[in-house]
C-alpha cells in the first residue's frame, strides 16, 4: 500500500523524529525491506534501510551515500543483521540515482534509487513493496500506520532485526 510506502520513506529519511514503542517484526513479514551495508574484508555493517520497488530497484535515502557507493552492497531477504540466513540475497550497486533537489542542510528530497547488478529473485522472503493502486485511498489524519526498519528498541543499543 502506498501509505505504508510513504511512511517507510519518511522513516528512512527523518533525522529529527524517532519511532517510539517499536517492536521486532515477525521474521520476513516485511519482505520488501533492504539493508544497505558497508563491506570491508570479512566485516559488514548495516548503514541504511530501503525497500525493493521493482525487481532491480531499491528506494532509499540520499544521505546514506555521503562518499558514494564504494564498498556498499544491498542485502535482501534478511530479518536479522547478525545471523546468517539462507534467504539472503546480496547485490552489487550498479547505479545510484540521487534526487537532484536533495538538500543536505534540511534533508529535503532525501530520496535515491539504487539499480541492483541483477534482478532480485522474488521469493517469500524477497518481495516488491505493494503500492497504492488506482481507486485506493490514502490514510486520513490521525490514522495509525506501520513502518519498518532496523533500529534500536531503546536509545542505548542498536537492534539488529527489522
Amino acid at each position: 500500500m502506498f501509505a505504508a510506502t510513504a511512511v517507510c520513506v519518511f522513516a528512512l529519511i527523518s533525522h529529527c523524529e524517532a519511532i517510539i514503542g517499536g517492536r521486532e517484526a515477525v521474521a520476513h513479514s516485511r519482505p520488501y525491506m533492504a539493508s544497505i551495508q558497508h563491506f570491508v574484508e570479512q566485516q559488514k555493517t548495516h548503514e541504511c534501510g530501503g525497500f525493493l520497488v521493482a525487481e532491480q530497484w531499491v528506494m532509499t535515502a540520499v544521505h546514506c551515500f555521503p562518499q558514494g557507493t564504494d564498498n556498499r552492497k544491498v542485502v535482501l531477504g534478511v530479518h536479522s543483521l547478525t545471523q546468517s540466513q539462507d534467504t539472503q540475497q546480496v547485490f552489487e550497486i550498479l547505479e545510484l540515482h540521487k534526487n537532484p533537489n536533495y538538500s543536505a542542510e534540511n534533508f529535503d528530497n532525501d530520496i535515491a534509487l539504487i539499480k541492483l547488478d541483477r534482478p532480485a529473485n522474488i521469493t517469500s522472503a524477497v518481495q516488491i513493496v505493494p503500492f497504492l493502486r488506482s481507486g485506493g485511498t490514502n490514510p486520513s489524519t490521525d490514522e495509525q500506520a506501520d513502518t519498518a526498519g532496523w533500529g534500536a528498541s531503546d536509545n542505548l543499543a542498536p537492534d539488529r532485526t527489522n
